[in-house]
């Protein structure tokens, strides 16, 4: 008799996450992608080559590599369709043996891992902020909508903030815009003689030109009351707060009148504080009757919890989520993953 095992991954743009789950929540076994990204590089690596590791990493760490799992959600960066979703299901194909399998955008995720228990007759929407960016909303009557980063705009996120913190620097540095402390932060960071030397550095590429690396050196400058850094981080938090508003509208709902809105991502592990700040003054003017919060899981923990509320009744809800979260705690979060 075999095994009952589910699968859960987020493959976001710049890292893949596998949990192998039990039907009862506990946390089997975890795998990612990072050796593979940081042997071969981020951009060379397709998503079902990556995908394909860290299942076969995961079935390794089973111990059993003649697993079906007999259900599985994958939640992706820039699934935004049916289609999006059919045509990705066909590349899985020969990859890994699946049962019953969701494939989801990895915002619905996101969103799903804002709470241990959902909220009912809510109106609630995420944003989901790691190298790239999405916005999710369910409404309180039903209503659903998703904005993936292709919908919106696809360098939204750690890509867009890092790249506007380098384009700042460098306009600084050239006297084209207003002088910010970030120029001196990029030379310290890369120890450079100058800025001269680091642009040199970067054309050669003898220095990685990786844009969502940069994003740290954001926060950094607004730590110490940089004003363009500040600048950046107000824009950003306005547009995204835009966005959340606009997936409430898409999904129906036109008054506004309550709800939460969910802060997912890796960008607020580093943002120091600044973005969230700066997105609940923003919420202030244009969703004045929603709360914020970070969310208390991953988007991979998200995935899972909406792959048990597909199978599950809500009494019987309240006993996984308390598991899986017990176990998540034990055994992910603890590697500050």
């Amino acid at each position: 008799m075999k095994d009952d095992i589910y699968l859960v991954v987020d493959q976001g743009a710049s890292k893949t996450i596998a949990l192998a789950v039990s039907p009862t929540g506990s946390i089997l076994a975890f795998a990612d992608d990072y050796a593979l990204v940081k042997n071969h590089g981020r951009e060379r690596i397709g998503p079902e080559i990556r995908l394909k590791f860290v299942v076969r990493n995961l079935v390794e760490k089973i111990g059993n590599r003649n697993i079906c799992f007999s259900k599985s959600c994958i939640a992706v960066n820039g699934i935004n369709t049916p289609e999006d979703a059919e045509s990705f299901r066909k590349r899985l194909l020969g990859i890994v043996a699946f049962g019953e399998t969701l494939i989801i955008n990895d915002s619905i995720a996101a969103l799903h891992g804002g709470f241990i228990e959902m909220p009912q007759e809510e109106n609630l929407v995420v944003i989901c902020a790691g190298t790239r960016f999405n916005c999710h909303a369910e409404t309180a009557k039903g209503g659903v909508a998703t904005l993936g980063w292709r919908v919106s705009c696809q360098d939204h996120g750690a890509f867009a903030l890092g790249g506007k913190a380098w384009d700042a620097a460098v306009d600084g540095f050239n006297g084209l815009k207003a002088a910010t402390k970030l120029t001196d932060l990029f030379i310290r960071h890369f120890s450079t003689p100058g800025m001269d030397a680091l642009m040199e550095g970067f054309f050669s590429g003898a220095i990685p030109f990786d844009t969502p690396s940069f994003a740290p050196l954001l926060f950094d400058a607004a730590s110490i009351e940089d004003e363009v850094a500040l600048g950046i981080v107000d824009m950003f938090a306005s547009r995204w707060v835009s966005y959340a508003k606009l997936s409430l509208q898409l999904a129906g709902e036109k008054e506004l009148t309550h709800g939460n809105i969910v802060l997912s991502g890796g960008v607020f592990k580093f943002d120091r504080g600044f973005l969230q700040k700066a997105i609940m003054l923003s919420a202030k003017e244009k969703l004045p009757l929603f709360s914020i919060c970070c969310a208390q899981f991953e988007p991979v923990g998200g995935a899972a919890l909406f792959l048990f509320r597909k199978i599950y009744d809500k009494a019987k809800m309240r006993g996984i989520a308390k598991e899986f979260s017990s176990s998540y705690l034990q055994k992910i979060k603890m590697r500050h993953l």
